[in-house]
């Protein structure tokens, strides 16, 4: 709810999200986008967002649960390994496997993931890919992606063109297709 929408409804398990208390929201919906700002501290801290409620056997939970363990032995320090802001100490590719593991400690009703494969090289975008399809399983997942190949394992695609969305990529050229109606 970053922005107010004047007509229509966002539902999110049968609720409207504008009826919600914003930090339940806040609870139930995760983001995550191409452009991943770590935080000068550990490894612990950027995964916690320095929210001391989790345990360190949570937290190794969801790198399990992300099939990341064999990653995550290669920390000299582990969850203790000390991450600088604006440091290159970690790969963008691997930047966005903390937030995925973030968002697994999390465990949201509703994950966004906006253009998450863009920047990496082949062996990191196959860890990331398992991770997200590990962290995806059982819930409602938005992706949004330039590449086709990078949704291919998403229920239902949607494509858009001029502001609204198709079923069929080539829906949208010279009239053709259904569209469903965007206000952005």
């Amino acid at each position: 709810r970053l922005y107010e929408f004047e007509s229509g409804q966002i539902l999110l398990n049968g609720t409207d999200i504008r009826e919600m208390d914003p930090n339940n929201l806040r609870e139930n919906v995760a983001y995550c986008t191409q452009n991943v700002q770590l935080l000068h501290g550990t490894l612990r801290e950027n995964i916690t967002l320095y929210d001391r409620r989790y345990a360190d056997r949570e937290i190794y939970g969801a790198i399990e649960k992300l099939n990341l363990t064999e990653w995550f032995s290669g920390f000299p320090n582990g969850l203790d390994t000390g991450l600088e802001m604006g440091e290159n100490n970690l790969s963008a590719g691997e930047a966005q496997l903390v937030t995925l593991v973030r968002l697994a400690l999390k465990n949201p009703k509703l994950v966004l993931l906006d253009e998450i494969t863009s920047r990496l090289d082949a062996a990191t975008e196959r860890r990331l890919s398992s991770a997200v399809e590990a962290l995806c399983r059982d819930r409602t997942v938005v992706l949004i992606a330039h590449s086709q190949a990078a949704v291919g394992w998403m229920d239902r695609i949607l494509y858009m063109r001029n502001g609204r969305l198709y079923e069929n990529p080539q829906d949208g050229q010279e009239g053709a297709g259904t569209a469903y109606e965007s206000k952005q």
